[in-house]
This record gives structure tokens, C-alpha cells and sequence, in this order.
């Protein structure tokens, strides 16, 4: 079972090879999604989904992020929620991916 991080938890350790996930809150009918940013070669993104909580403008969405260690190093995740329509995101999150 791969291991499942939050917001809080900005340092990552796995193991080359080894699978994770990110879990955000995210508004997706107010148009705010969650859209993933890969810095350095060692961390790909497999898949990105959304599970809505309730039904509704406004309404609360888990917004999955699955990603794959390829090789040992350090590589960051940018998570960056925002609108299409708008050009400034309202929050960015980083994560250091430290893959041993």
C-alpha cells in the first residue's frame, strides 16, 4: 500500500521505486483545483483525481495526487490551487521528495 501524505507533511521519504500519495482539500465546483508542478527527474506524477465530498456550488472535494520515486535523490512537488480564470494561484504548497 503506498504511503499517503498531507499538506502538513512537506519532507517525503521513500525508497527508489516506491509509490505515493498526496491528499489536498479542494473546491473544484467554486473552481478551485489543485495542479502539480515536478521538479528534478526522480519523482513522476502516475495520476491525479478528485472525490467530492457533498454535492453543490462550493461544495468539498479530496484531491489525490499519485506519484512514483524512479531513482534515489531529491526532487521538490509544487502543488499550486487556483482558478483557470485567474492568474494569481491562492496557495502553493512544496514538498521535498528525499527518495534513499
Amino acid at each position: 500500500m503506498a504511503k499517503t501524505f498531507s499538506k502538513n507533511d512537506r519532507m517525503i521519504r521513500v525508497q527508489p521505486g516506491e509509490r505515493f500519495t498526496i491528499l489536498l482539500d479542494a473546491t473544484p465546483t467554486a473552481g478551485y483545483e489543485w495542479h502539480a508542478n515536478v521538479h528534478g527527474g526522480g519523482v513522476e506524477l502516475e495520476d491525479a483525481s478528485l472525490s467530492p465530498s457533498t454535492r453543490g456550488v462550493g461544495a468539498a472535494a479530496s484531491q489525490r495526487f499519485d506519484f512514483r520515486s524512479k531513482e534515489a535523490g531529491r526532487s521538490e512537488i509544487e502543488l499550486v490551487l487556483s482558478r483557470p480564470w485567474e492568474k494569481s494561484p491562492i496557495e502553493t504548497v512544496r514538498f521535498e521528495v528525499q527518495a534513499e
